[in-house]
């Protein structure tokens, strides 16, 4: 049984899915891009649910059929993780974990000075 990390960053503008080995080698990228949106259709939720069904697909193709454990492990804060969410079961992947790994500051920036007028 093959097990695969599958790493999304989902951005306001774009969706990327990089899916990784266990061991962390990078076997594939797909984006909205590469599935065929251009522009602002990109961070539409139609395009994160492509791009989610191209990477199932592919998953399915390389495991040739056999299950597999995918964890998958999400990024930024889009508003497609749903989207990407569904494309997985539309494409019978079934996922064993997933995380959140959204960098959260503690406290934040400095903020700038009070302007004085």
């Amino acid at each position: 049984m093959k097990a695969y990390n599958v790493h999304a960053y989902v951005s306001y503008g774009n969706t990327l899915l990089t899916i990784t080995s266990e061991s962390g080698k990078t076997l594939k990228t797909i984006s909205a891009g590469t599935v065929g949106f251009n522009k602002a259709r990109r961070s539409s939720p139609f395009a994160a649910l492509q791009v989610a069904q191209s990477a199932g697909s592919w998953i399915q193709d390389d495991t040739k059929g056999e299950k597999s454990n995918i964890h998958l492990f999400f990024k930024g804060l889009g508003q497609n993780r749903a989207s990407v969410l569904k494309g997985f079961h539309a494409s019978r992947c079934t996922l064993k974990d997933i995380y959140e790994t959204t960098l959260m500051p503690h406290n934040g920036c400095r903020p700038a000075k009070r302007r004085r007028v």
